[in-house]
């Protein structure tokens, strides 16, 4: 899940340039639901609320049970976005 907010620069920058990354985008359509929301919104609230989400952006990956898997704050370019999923999926 991507966290993020309306005003946040890094989150835009993410969304602009790494997200729409053609291998990025194949890596985590087959092995992911991808879920982009809006830290300041209802739902993102209490989502935000329940997985301690502070800063932003935030990337949450949860299994299905919602269990959190791993946390990570802060920007990522795609070479560190794709480490991240990989080491994920290996664990």
């Amino acid at each position: 899940m991507d966290s993020y907010t309306q005003w946040c620069g890094p989150c835009k920058k993410m969304a602009s340039t790494v997200f729409t990354d053609t291998e990025v985008g194949s890596y985590f359509n087959r092995n992911c639901i991808n879920v982009k929301m809006d830290m300041e919104k209802t739902e993102g609230m209490l989502v935000g609320r329940r997985y301690g989400v502070n800063f932003y952006p935030t990337l949450l990956l949860i299994k299905p049970s919602g269990e959190l898997v791993r946390k990570e704050v802060g920007y990522h370019s795609k070479s560190e976005l794709m480490r991240l999923a990989k080491d994920v999926a290996r664990h």
